[in-house]
């Protein structure tokens, strides 16, 4: 089920990646929107809609980096997935780390899935082409409306 005009939230504080990753996203899709915050309280604060964010819409998918100032990226995640309205948005682990740690550490807070970003444009690109393909094309969501209903235990 292709999705139109996806929004997807970049939570990188790398400005090089981010250019890279939107770059990538426009090759293989225009309609893509990438939005990016370069720290993990700037990315809860759009995902909350706060001052400077309101009206911003719930992203299909978030690509978080676990090396971010402040807040890191496993407390972004962990933060995320504490959010019922939250819980169904994907969160693919996009960093640098290749370290078995980090990626355990990633899957226990809850990631869908973790890829070591790979260092040439190529293979860049072959794996946001990957992560669009899936994520974008294949996946099913649920609808908005009940995204967004209260989780009862």
């Amino acid at each position: 089920m292709k999705l139109n005009n996806p929004d997807v939230l970049l939570v990188d504080d790398n400005p090089a990646d981010i250019l890279i990753t939107t770059k990538a996203f426009e090759e293989i899709n225009p309609g893509v929107k990438v939005r990016a915050a370069q720290d993990g309280h700037t990315a809860l604060e759009y995902l909350d809609r706060c001052e400077g964010f309101e009206g911003s819409p719930l992203p299909k998918l978030i690509l978080l980096d676990l090396n971010l100032p402040g807040m890191n990226g496993l407390e972004v995640l962990e933060n995320v997935r504490s959010r019922p309205a939250l819980r169904s948005v994907p969160v693919i682990i996009l960093s640098s780390s290749a370290h078995q740690r980090d990626v355990e550490k990633a899957y226990r807070f809850g990631a869908n899935s973790y890829i070591t970003k790979p260092l040439s444009w190529d293979d860049f690109r072959e794996v946001v082409a990957g992560i669009h393909n899936f994520w974008l094309n294949l996946v099913r969501y649920p609808e908005a409306s009940t995204s967004l209903m209260v989780e009862v235990d």
